[in-house]
């Protein structure tokens, strides 16, 4: 379904964030974590770092975005240093919470405040 979303006009990310597909995100994230990172070899931090933010969304709590800034492991990901497989989902779920638009989108002014029209989950 579209719906109306308010854009931050510093960032042109999105405020307004589908809560299903990030509880959708987190929960592959943390399911291929919990699979195939060993908590006791976790060097990069991914279990107190991000499993925590992956927790707090999964119950579709969350619908505004994060600052980019406060993305955990955004150092080891620009880097490469994340085991195989985890750096899509990872991508996946920092550019859903982030607001990150991954299509070019048409900003209109509603109120003096820009919006866009997104495709969000049923």
């Amino acid at each position: 379904m579209k719906k109306l979303v308010r854009i931050d006009p510093k960032s042109g990310r999105y405020i307004d964030i589908d809560p299903k597909k990030l509880a959708r995100d987190a929960k592959s994230l943390e399911a291929f974590v919990r699979k195939n990172i060993d908590p006791a070899n976790d060097s990069l931090g991914v279990y107190s770092e991000l499993l925590p933010l992956c927790k707090q969304v999964a119950d579709q709590r969350r619908n505004t975005a994060i600052p980019l800034e406060d993305l955990p492991l955004r150092y080891p990901f620009r880097e490469g240093l994340m085991p195989q497989g985890l750096a899509a989902l990872y991508s996946e779920f920092s550019a859903t919470i982030t607001g990150t638009p991954l299509d070019v989108i048409h900003i209109v002014d509603v109120n003096g405040a820009p919006h866009a029209e997104v495709e969000f989950e049923d």
